[in-house]
């Protein structure tokens, strides 16, 4: 029973090959013994020996070659783009999930690097970087680049500078520590940072170096030692950034 559609389609193949004019122009003929027995491979082609070649495939072949016009609805179908764009009125573009995950996490955590986005979504890097640029193309999010830190914005929210740098470091986890500990504590020495926040000295040092030059901390002198404070609008956007992660934060244990 299983021999019945070789037989078949044998039979056919054998009847268009004595029938077709065409047939008298063609050979059919044996590998020869330099063709490997799976074949070979060149470039778009396929070589084989014909005894290899499916029937139906065999079949099919000579049929597009005596009967082009049986490949013309096909044709006529995708060179007209009627199927695209039945495809796009049935399916019309999307925003990907992952990129409303992205966005959402910036809104959530502006100056938020690229990073942190992925560990906090779980979608890989790769993913993040291209979903940023396509944010970034569409007008969506900007990037705010400072000494080597790097964090995304919500392109419509209105930030001054010092806010957009003070996000900024406070994406680091140490730097965040020392900014809330000036917001209770005005002013401290670096020694009395260093024993707060359980960190070296020439720790303390390097961070308070780089809020200084960002203008996010200020320097001054009491006595033999160094004291830092805030600068005069740091403490209201600590507050608010404070206020809103709290509220996130609440928003998304409702929703879960």
């Amino acid at each position: 029973m299983q021999k019945t559609p070789t037989i078949f389609f044998a039979g056919i193949l054998i009847i268009l090959l004595v029938l077709s004019p065409a047939a008298a122009r063609i050979t059919v003929e044996p590998g020869s013994a330099e063709v490997p027995p799976g074949g070979i491979d060149v470039d778009d082609e396929e070589f084989a020996p014909t005894w290899q070649v499916p029937p139906v495939r065999l079949l099919t072949t000579y049929i597009l070659i005596y009967c082009p016009l049986l490949a013309f609805p096909a044709d006529l179908i995708y060179s007209s783009g009627l199927l695209a764009y039945l495809g796009y009125r049935i399916a019309p573009p999307t925003v990907p999930e992952n990129r409303k995950k992205i966005h959402a996490c910036i809104r959530d955590q502006p100056g938020i690097s690229a990073s942190r986005i992925a560990g906090i979504t779980g979608i890989s890097r790769g993913t993040v970087a291209y979903h940023i640029s396509r944010l970034q193309a569409g007008g969506m999010i900007k990037k705010v680049q400072n000494r080597g830190n790097v964090g995304f914005f919500i392109a419509a929210d209105d930030n001054t500078t010092d806010k957009e740098y003070t996000l900024l470091h406070m994406q680091n986890s140490t730097e965040r520590e020392i900014l809330f500990l000036l917001l209770d504590t005005p002013e401290l020495s670096q020694s009395e940072i260093a024993d707060a926040i359980g960190i070296s000295r020439p720790a303390v040092s390097w961070h308070m170096k780089r809020l200084d030059f960002d203008g996010v901390v200020e320097s001054f002198r009491n006595g033999r030692g160094t004291y830092y404070r805030l600068m005069p609008d740091i403490p209201d956007i600590l507050k608010k950034e404070n206020k809103d992660q709290a509220i996130s934060r609440d928003s998304g244990r409702a929703s879960a």
